[in-house]
């Protein structure tokens, strides 16, 4: 496939959760960069960026998120992955 310009499809995610000042937070990630930054909010804000070569395959990659007493847990999920985890509130 020289010379051919590759066209990606995306999709961004933006969600708030509430945290407990010293909770634990877990990021399981496959590909892609991952920035953490502290700040003095009681809140995780989570911001992410999908990209995939077709809808479909976009459609087929999640992002798992887990919130509960001891911390959050954040998992990208490929299409061939298991179930997403489940909340333990």
């Amino acid at each position: 496939m020289y010379g051919r310009t590759l066209l990606l499809v995306q999709a961004e995610l933006h969600e708030s959760y509430p945290m407990q000042p010293g909770s634990k937070l877990t990021v399981d990630n496959l590909n892609g960069s991952v920035e953490i930054s502290g700040w003095d909010q009681s809140t995780l804000d989570v911001s992410a960026t999908r990209y995939a070569e077709t809808q479909p395959l976009l459609d087929a990659q999640k992002i798992d998120i887990a919130v509960g007493s001891g911390g959050a847990v954040i998992r990208a999920l490929p299409p061939w992955s298991a179930a997403p985890l489940e909340s333990s509130s």
